[in-house]
């Protein structure tokens, strides 16, 4: 009798101690990284000179409902053509604007993405089909990139 209440002993520490080192991953992990969530995109393109800018914003998929828009402001230097191409305000509702008043003869983005709490941000710019800028950022704040070509 006495050696099956010391198996079952055993056996109860054995599987505490399973049991707690199997579930300290729960513990221990880190909140998801941006990448691992599902994004919703808006993406008004500007043409700038001879290239096609394209700047997408995203905030989480599960979070869209808390965006009530916001703005895409373009800044060019006086001297250079600008055109909004493409603007579909149906996903976050975002106005573009383009204002020649860059100095230095870059161009840049300030984006503003209203909600009615802090949320994560993307902006991913690409000129000419290729990534120029991915900038992280938060809503009801200015995010500021750079139009590199």
């Amino acid at each position: 009798m006495e050696f099956w209440f010391i198996m079952r002993k055993k056996l109860a520490i054995f599987l505490t101690v399973a049991l707690a080192l199997g579930g300290l991953p729960l513990f221990v992990s880190s909140t998801p990284a941006f990448a691992s969530w599902d994004w919703c995109w808006d993406d008004p393109i500007v043409q700038i000179g001879s290239h096609t800018v394209t700047i997408n914003v995203g905030v989480p998929s599960s979070q869209q409902d808390h965006v009530s828009g916001g703005t895409v402001t373009v800044h060019v230097p006086k001297n250079v053509r600008a055109a909004i191409v493409s603007e579909d305000p149906n996903t976050l509702n975002l106005d573009t604007t383009i204002v020649k008043d860059a100095r230095g003869g870059n161009a840049t983005a300030d984006i503003i993405v209203n909600a009615d709490k802090s949320l994560p941000v993307e902006v991913q710019i690409s000129v000419d089909g290729k990534t120029a800028a991915v900038v992280d950022g938060k809503t009801n704040r200015t995010i500021h990139a750079n139009i590199d070509d």
